[in-house]
C-alpha cells in the first residue's frame, strides 16, 4: 500500500464518507437506497466502467446482432441474379498490348436513403420467413468474388449498327459503359457509321491508290500508331496538331484471337491513311500455351489465315501486312530459334501464310518484313529469317532512341546505320520503310534526333517513310507531345511536302 495511504498507529482511521452525492440529499430516502448500493464510491465507478466497455467490444465484434445496424452493405452493389467480370488486357513485356478491356455492361447500383436533419423515426420491424442462402449467395458471404460466374457479357461496339445506338447506350450509363469509348473523348465506337458529329467521309469520297501503285509510294509514309487508332479522333486530332499535318498511314496490331479487322481497316482508309497491320501470331490471354512457327507452317491455323486472307481480298483496298515484326530478337513467342521455334522455322511459317494468300487471290495486301534493329542484338543476321525477295514487298525495321551514353551523338545513324547497311547486302532492290520510331530520353537528346533524323530520311532515297510509335512504353513518354521543343523539331521535319496525301478527297 502507498505510504500516504497506510494507516497511522498513533490513532485509528477515521471512516471515509462518500461525497458523490449532494449534501441536501444526504438525509433523503432515495440517498439513503444509493448509499448502500453503493452508488458514488470507487469500486462503483470501476464496475460501470467495464460494463460499458464490454458493451462497445459487443456491439463492434457483432453489429448484426443490434436491431437496426444490420451487416455492412459491402456487397450491396452486387446482383446475386447476374454477376459480371472484367478481363484485364494482357501484358506483354516491352511492347503493346493487343486485347481489348471487357467493360460490364452497367455500373452497379446502390440505393441511398435521402438525407434528413430531423430526428430519426423507429424502424417498425417485420417478421419474415427465413430462407435458405443461395449458391451465389454463399459464395458472396465467403468473400470469394473471383469464383462469381459470369452471365452477361459486357456490351461492346459490334453490338450496335449505328453510332447513334452505341451512344444512347453510353450516355445512358458512362461509368458502366466506358469500354464504348476507348480514348475518352465522349464519343462512342466512333468506327460505327451514322454519326453526325465529326462525320468521317465514306470510302468512294477518297482517291484510294491500287497495292501495285502503293508498293513504290508517290509520296514519303507519314504513319503514327497511338494506343487507339484508327478509332480515337481525340488521340489522332492531337498529334496531328502537334505534328502541323495529318498521318497518311496508321500502325495498328492484332493476333490470332481476332478475326479480319475491317472496320479498322476501313476507317483508316476513310481518314486518308493507309492501314498497316502488324500481325503478332499469339492467341491473346493463353493459358495452355502459343502456337509456335512449326505449327502455322504445317497447315493447323490454315483455315483461320485462309479466312482472314478472303476477307482482305473482299475489302478489295491496300492492306500493309507486318507479319511476326521483331522476328530476329528473343523476345517475342515467334521469335526464330527461341521458345520452342527451330532455327528456319520462320522462314517457313512466312512463305506457307504467303501461299495461302496468293491462292485467295489477296493481291491487295503488301507483305512487311519487319526486324529489329541489329546493333543491340547478340546475333546480327538478318538473313537467317529472311523469306526471299518473292515473298516480301517492303523491308520493315524497328528502331528506337533510348539510352544515350556520354560520348555518343544520338543521331540518325546511331540508331539505323548498322541496320541499314545489312540490309543494302541481303535485299538490295526492296525499298525500306521504318516501321517502328521513336524517342524517349531527354528533351535535348530527343530534339537534337529528330533533326538528324529527318536528314537521314532524305539522305537515303530508298526509305519510303515512317511509323511514330506516339504512346507510353516502358514507362516512358514517347509521344511528340513531350515537349513544346520536341513538337516544333517534329513538326519542321514532316513540313516537308514530299510528306503529303496519300488518299486525297475527290472533289464534291
Amino acid at each position: 500500500m502507498p505510504r500516504h495511504l497506510r494507516p497511522s498507529t498513533e490513532r485509528p482511521p477515521r471512516p471515509v464518507v462518500s461525497t458523490a452525492l449532494p449534501d441536501h440529499l444526504v438525509a433523503t430516502p432515495l440517498a439513503k437506497g444509493l448509499r448502500r448500493l453503493g452508488v458514488g464510491t470507487v469500486p462503483f465507478s470501476i464496475a460501470s466502467l467495464a460494463v460499458l466497455v464490454a458493451l462497445s467490444v459487443f456491439v463492434v465484434s457483432s453489429p448484426s446482432s443490434i436491431p437496426g445496424l444490420g451487416v455492412p452493405d459491402q456487397l450491396a452493389s452486387v446482383d446475386h441474379d447476374e454477376e459480371t467480370a472484367v478481363t484485364a488486357p494482357p501484358t506483354r513485356g516491352d511492347k503493346r498490348a493487343t486485347s481489348t478491356t471487357a467493360t460490364p455492361t452497367s455500373a452497379p447500383v446502390v440505393t441511398v436513403p435521402p438525407t434528413t436533419t430531423s430526428s430519426p423515426r423507429p424502424r417498425r420491424t417485420t417478421t419474415t420467413t427465413p430462407r435458405a442462402p443461395t449458391t451465389t449467395e454463399r459464395t458472396v458471404a465467403e468473400g470469394n468474388l473471383v469464383s462469381l460466374p459470369v452471365s452477361v457479357r459486357p456490351v461492346r461496339c459490334e453490338d450496335f449498327k449505328l453510332q447513334p445506338e452505341a451512344q444512347a447506350a453510353f450516355d445512358a450509363d458512362r461509368a458502366g459503359r466506358s469500354g464504348l469509348d476507348g480514348d475518352g473523348d465522349g464519343l462512342a465506337c466512333e468506327q460505327l457509321p451514322g454519326r453526325t458529329a465529326n462525320q468521317l467521309p465514306e470510302l468512294a469520297s477518297r482517291r484510294i491508290p491500287t497495292a501495285t501503285f502503293l508498293k513504290r509510294p508517290p509520296t514519303r509514309l507519314f504513319g503514327v500508331h497511338t494506343p487507339n487508332a484508327p478509332f480515337a479522333n481525340s488521340e489522332l486530332e492531337a498529334f496531328s496538331t502537334a505534328a502541323g499535318k495529318s498521318p497518311n498511314t496508321a500502325l495498328l496490331f492484332q493476333n490470332l484471337s481476332q478475326e479480319f479487322p475491317e472496320s479498322a481497316v476501313a476507317t483508316s482508309w476513310r481518314r486518308g491513311m493507309m492501314p498497316m497491320v502488324s500481325f503478332e501470331p499469339i492467341i491473346q490471354n493463353s493459358t495452355e500455351g502459343q502456337p509456335t512457327l512449326a505449327d502455322l507452317a504445317d497447315g493447323s491455323w490454315d483455315e483461320y489465315f485462309t479466312r482472314w486472307a478472303t476477307s482482305a481480298k473482299a475489302f478489295n483496298h491496300p492492306i500493309a501486312l507486318r507479319f511476326g515484326h521483331e522476328m530476329n530478337g528473343n523476345w517475342y513467342p515467334w521469335s526464330d530459334g527461341r521458345f520452342g521455334n527451330a532455327p528456319g522455322d520462320f522462314v517457313d511459317a512466312w512463305r506457307h501464310i504467303h501461299d495461302l494468300f496468293t491462292a485467295a487471290g489477296a493481291d491487295n495486301v503488301i507483305w512487311v518484313w519487319s526486324i529489329n534493329r541489329i546493333d543491340n542484338l547478340p546475333d546480327k543476321t538478318i538473313d537467317r529469317v529472311y523469306p526471299g525477295d518473292q515473298y516480301v514487298d517492303w523491308v520493315g525495321m524497328s528502331g528506337y532512341l533510348r539510352e544515350v551514353t556520354d560520348g555518343v551523338t544520338p543521331d540518325f545513324d546511331f540508331t539505323f546505320g548498322a541496320t541499314l547497311e545489312a540490309i543494302e547486302e541481303l535485299a538490295p532492290s526492296k525499298l525500306v520503310m521504318l516501321t517502328e520510331v521513336g524517342a524517349g530520353t531527354t528533351e535535348t537528346h530527343r530534339v537534337a534526333w529528330l533533326r538528324s533524323f529527318f536528314q537521314g530520311l532524305l539522305d537515303h532515297p530508298e526509305i519510303i517513310g515512317f511509323n511514330w510509335f506516339n504512346d507510353f512504353k516502358n514507362g516512358g513518354d514517347w509521344r511528340i507531345q513531350y515537349s513544346a521543343a520536341t513538337s516544333e523539331a517534329f513538326a519542321a521535319g514532316v513540313a516537308d511536302s514530299r510528306f503529303g496525301d496519300i488518299a486525297p478527297r475527290l472533289p464534291a
